[in-house]
Formats: C-alpha cells, structure tokens, sequence
C-alpha cells in the first residue's frame, strides 16, 4: 500500500514543524508500514479493517542547544514480530 498520504496528514509531525507542541523535540521520519491499528497474535502487518492505520509510537528526541548536529539517527524501525499487542513497537539507535 502507499502510506504517503497517511504521513501527509500525520498530526505529530505538523505540530512539531510549527511549534505548536513538544518545542525543540524531533522525530525521525517513519519510512515503515504505520505500527497501529494492527491484529493481535499475528506478526507483520495486518490491519483491523475497523480503524485507520496510523503511527501512533514514535521515538522522540531533543538535544542540547547548539549540539543538535551532533545526535545521528542510525536506525528507527518497528519491531514487526512483536503479536501481543494492537500496536508495534518502535526501537531506535542514535
């Protein structure tokens, strides 16, 4: 599927490019599927057909002033075996 325009109306992403919440934090982009509203006990992705698939777990992070150049993120992915749940989680190395 394309998920492009699931990132194009994305809420946190809007909200922190203008300042409106969480100033100075971040997130990186969410190059995965979206790791929420999917079913229970199965791995991968498969979604409730009830609920609009999103990406509601996120990393956040902020640095401090003027350090900001020096944070890299190396890798941010959802955890696509984890079945226990309705959502993915997300792990990330910086």
């Amino acid at each position: 599927k394309k998920w492009d325009t699931l990132k194009d109306y994305d809420e946190l992403t809007k909200a922190l490019s203008s300042g409106d919440c969480l100033a100075g934090f971040k997130t990186p982009a969410c190059n995965f599927p979206p790791t929420f509203k999917v079913k229970k006990g199965v791995s991968g992705y498969i979604y409730d057909t009830h609920r609009i698939p999103s990406y509601t777990d996120r990393i956040l992070w902020k640095s401090f002033s003027g350090l900001e150049n020096n944070v890299e993120c190396l890798s941010y992915l959802p955890c696509q075996l984890f079945s226990t749940s309705d959502h993915k989680p997300i792990r990330g190395a910086f």
